[in-house]
């Protein structure tokens, strides 16, 4: 049976996926509420141990195209490491994680997903990472050896934040924020406890976190053909673990995409919605919604111009790209495929400071960025009454209004520039980028 396939028996051994959280004095016993593991996998779990203390740094400059895991594991148990000052890149066990079935084939998707790294020269020379929380991660299997990744925060970029069979890669720091998520340090923790989502559909991630009082953000996006599309293939916090007390609490999702066909601007809906503004900054985002019948595929830019009234170019034409500043700062690796038959983006969705909530499904998004100057002087403001968006050629104009974005600068909620000028870049509406 291929991995993931949604076939009675897989819904059946789905029930059976657990998660556990246990500190490191602990003799493994759930912290919260947790599903039960089938007996073969408990036994397999019962003979996995995390080491009391992380391994010796081994980041040698070595590659590959991919990491190269093996796959269809039973259960996976996340190793949690503190590192003090005197001590940077060694740490004592804080805690494991344990989760298994479809959570733990989910999470070894998104480890797999880690791109190969193009090392540098640079000052980092030999130096081990310098980070104060990493993990461990090892995958038991039915039958033979197990495997085990790690993962780290990098002192510099050259150095890759995943090692696999002695090698480094890299994922999106955003990808690696979510993994990275502490679950067994609680202190602080008084939110909500997050339902179980692995294998969910964005929709419906959405509406368990809902009910439980949590938002739902979009923290990472990867190929991986044999999901489902726009399913959840991991989450931070895990599930049974309360969320971090705030404002809003949320849970943060992986999930995937697969390859799709390139998109045509005949079946997508363009909206410009404001994300707010704070202290002379402005965001927003033209929403890019695929309105067919099948997912589709943005092309790696498009380029957007601020118009006047009349049509003419009020600024500059600028190109928004899918890769960020350098490699090591591109949000996802993977694609821009969006979900079919999305509606345009409700009036007031988005979040202040342009954090936006994503979507029902996968929406794209160019998003603006820019200084209009301090926030009571207008002496500077170019404020485009609609733009025009290219995508793959063929060209569409949205009016720049959104009067119930949140914290609108002009009554109209349009985006407003300093002397025309600000940045964009393509990317997954609502995808995280802090």
């Amino acid at each position: 049976m291929s991995r993931r396939l949604m076939t009675a028996s897989m819904a059946c051994f789905a029930l059976f996926a657990t998660v556990s959280c246990s500190g490191p004095g602990s003799a493994g016993q759930p912290m919260g509420p947790a599903r039960s593991l089938s007996g073969r996998a408990e036994a397999i779990r019962r003979s996995m141990h995390c080491a009391s203390r992380s391994p010796t740094n081994d980041w040698h400059n070595q590659t590959a195209p991919a990491p190269g895991v093996r796959p269809d594991p039973v259960v996976a148990v996340i190793c949690e490491y503190e590192s003090g000052e005197s001590q940077p890149g060694r740490g004592s066990l804080a805690g494991q994680v344990t989760i298994g079935g479809q959570a733990a084939d989910g999470l070894l998707a998104v480890l797999d997903s880690a791109k190969p790294m193009q090392f540098q020269a640079t000052s980092c020379g030999g130096d081990g990472p310098e980070h104060g929380h990493f993990e461990v991660i090892l995958f038991g299997y039915r039958a033979g050896k197990g495997s085990s990744a790690t993962l780290h925060q990098p002192y510099c970029n050259a150095q890759g934040n995943l090692v696999a069979r002695g090698r480094s890669f890299w994922l999106p720091w955003n990808v690696l924020d979510a993994l990275l998520y502490p679950a067994t340090d609680l202190s602080g923790n008084r939110g909500p406890r997050a339902p179980y989502l692995t294998g969910m559909s964005l929709d419906a991630a959405a509406a368990a976190a809902s009910r439980q009082g949590l938002a739902l953000n979009l923290s990472g996006v990867i190929t991986d053909p044999s999901a489902p599309f726009a399913s959840v293939l991991y989450q931070a916090v895990p599930p049974g673990t309360r969320s971090r007390g705030s404002a809003q609490p949320s849970v943060r999702v992986i999930v995937a995409v697969r390859p799709a066909a390139t998109c045509t601007m005949a079946k997508l809906g363009l909206t410009y919605r404001g994300n707010g503004a704070s202290r002379g900054d402005d965001w927003g985002a033209i929403v890019i919604s695929d309105a067919g019948q099948a997912p589709c595929r943005l092309p790696g830019s498009a380029q957007i111009t601020g118009l006047d009234p009349a049509g003419h170019a009020l600024t500059q034409t600028y190109t928004a790209s899918i890769t960020g500043i350098t490699r090591f700062l591109n949000p996802t690796t993977a694609p821009l495929v969006l979900s079919p038959r999305l509606s345009s983006i409700p009036d007031g969705l988005a979040a202040p400071y342009g954090f936006p909530p994503s979507p029902a499904g996968l929406a794209g998004a160019i998003t603006l960025r820019g200084h209009y100057g301090p926030p009571r002087s207008r002496s500077c403001w170019v404020i485009p009454a609609a733009w025009r968006v290219v995508i793959g050629g063929q060209s569409r104009t949205v009016r720049n209004a959104d009067p119930a974005g949140p914290d609108p600068i002009v009554p109209s909620g349009a985006y407003v520039t300093c002397n025309g000028s600000f940045s964009a870049a393509l990317t997954y509406y609502g995808l995280l980028t802090y």
